[in-house]
């Protein structure tokens, strides 16, 4: 199984350049599309689910053009969305059921498969209750079973964490990388813990082009050397922030503890700190050029 995105870019006909010569391979486990808010990751999943189609460049699944042959890569993806769309007044079963009868799953297979997969993500309890009274987390495993419904060999989440609060986050995680174990996911996120334990691979974009991709422990590497902690009094974290990414700033007796990424020693009392991804990811970013363009 691989998804070859080969020069791949997106222009809007307003002009905006939502993804820049893009290339990349997918071809195991969990991937990591990792990037703020804006940088092009939910028009690049748009793209591999043929939502829509690429102004310039190729995708490939097995070999096969998917911008000419889309079904190729229906019959075997998954995909869910930032907004899962749902009727409230039906029951989790109805819902699953009518979007099987949609994707043409024979009756009996569909039940199989419905059974199966609420039990995958934990709604077994929860089955015939209204999706109109489910939390945000519910409702977003609600949408991972709707993915799975064909068994796919792909499965694309675009920032599916958004909005959920923190134990429902880690049981998401856990779920993806599960399913990670026999098939690809691409997941695309801006939040760092989403792929810090779970991605096998990172792909990281910034203004619509693709930074770099690496292992998580080979972008760590990058700055091991580089992270820094001290004490700065309250009113000198802003220029602080301003001369390099802080990735994290508590409360101290005498100021603010800034954990910060930096070249040199940034202060006469900074002492060197455990390196995270999230220092890795910011520091990138931080040494990306304004524009791309």
């Amino acid at each position: 199984m691989e998804l070859h995105i080969d020069n791949v870019s997106k222009t809007y006909a307003d002009g905006t350049r939502a993804v820049r010569d893009v290339s990349l391979t997918v071809s195991e486990g969990l991937v990591g599309l990792l990037g703020p808010n804006g940088a092009g990751k939910s028009t690049l999943m748009q793209l591999i689910a043929t939502i829509t189609k690429p102004t310039a460049g190729t995708l490939r699944w097995n070999g096969t053009d998917i911008v000419d042959h889309p079904a190729t890569m229906r019959r075997v993806l998954g995909y869910l969305p930032q907004d899962v769309g749902m009727y409230p007044e039906l029951t989790a079963t109805e819902f699953l059921d009518y979007m099987a009868a949609l994707k043409g799953l024979p009756g009996d297979a569909a039940r199989t498969r419905i059974d199966t997969l609420l039990d995958v993500v934990g709604l077994q309890d929860a089955r015939d209750r209204s999706l109109g009274g489910f939390s945000g987390g519910m409702r977003q495993r609600v949408g991972i079973a709707c993915a799975l419904l064909n068994d796919p060999d792909l499965l694309v989440a675009d920032e599916p964490t958004v909005g959920l609060d923190p134990a429902e986050r880690v049981r998401f995680r856990t779920l993806l990388t599960d399913l990670a174990e026999d098939r690809v996911v691409l997941l695309s996120t801006h939040i760092v813990s989403d792929v810090e334990a779970t991605a096998t691979r990172l792909a990281i974009m910034d203004d619509g082009r693709l930074a770099t991709t690496s292992s998580p422990e080979a972008l760590i590497d990058r700055v091991r050397d580089r992270v820094w902690e001290w004490v700065v009094p309250r009113g000198e974290l802003s220029p602080v922030r301003d001369r390099y990414p802080v990735t994290k700033a508590t409360r101290d007796p005498n100021g603010v503890r800034v954990h910060a990424v930096a070249a040199q020693q940034p202060d006469a009392d900074a002492s060197p700190a455990e390196a995270t991804l999230e220092d890795a990811y910011l520091a990138l970013l931080s040494d990306s050029p304004p524009s791309l363009s």
